[in-house]
């Protein structure tokens, strides 16, 4: 009675140790991150909140990624990142105008972290998925549950991939970021197509 009970105790055990990721290592997991898709998203600045379609392509021959964000009625915003010279990575991006320009409360200087942490998550996915070695790795990264979680170590930025499609990719993904002063900005990403063909069970 007691081995049967032992077994029963190690399946939970082992069971619970396990995801349907495959895999506590978040370099192994961010294989399952879609770089190529396309969806729709809503970016909270504060209380006030903006909905837009996005697309998002992951350009190796060139060293980029490009996310362009449409916003009802208005000229489409873009990120990019570039690392086509050197491998140092670039970022650009022409959000922050926007969100300058339309929010009377909020404070430049903790936009600018905001963007710039955007920037920082980005890098480290796209290191993670290239497997690069962990000195260029600059977040926290867990896997817990059915998601892959960073944390900024510098600074206070936290993003999420989440509502793992079996066998397929991350659904949903959320960047947050939080100052001490009540500035607070928030994407998230519902991804409706991945365009990826190698990605990893």
């Amino acid at each position: 009675m007691k081995r049967v009970f032992l077994a029963v105790a190690l399946f939970i055990l082992v069971g619970c140790s396990t995801t349907q990721l495959g895999s506590k290592d978040p370099k192994v997991v961010a294989e399952k991150i879609c770089l190529n898709n396309d969806g729709r998203g809503r970016l909270t600045v504060n209380q006030k909140k903006y909905v837009f379609t996005y697309f998002s392509a992951l350009e190796n021959d060139d060293a980029k990624w490009v996310l362009g964000l449409s916003f009802p009625f208005q000229e489409e915003e873009i990120f990019e990142l570039d690392w086509s010279e050197n491998s140092k990575m670039k970022f650009n991006t022409s959000i922050d105008s926007k969100i300058l320009k339309e929010n009377t409360n909020i404070n430049p200087q903790e936009l600018d972290r905001f963007i710039n942490a955007i920037g920082s998550a980005l890098k480290d996915v796209i290191n993670l998925k290239q497997k690069s070695d962990d000195t260029k790795i600059r977040y926290n990264w867990i896997v817990e549950k059915q998601a892959l979680i960073g944390t900024g170590l510098k600074d206070k930025m936290k993003i999420v991939f989440d509502n793992y499609k079996r066998d397929e990719y991350f659904g949903l993904i959320e960047l947050e970021f939080e100052s001490g002063d009540k500035q607070a900005f928030k994407f998230e990403f519902i991804v409706n197509q991945c365009f990826e063909k190698d990605l990893k069970a």
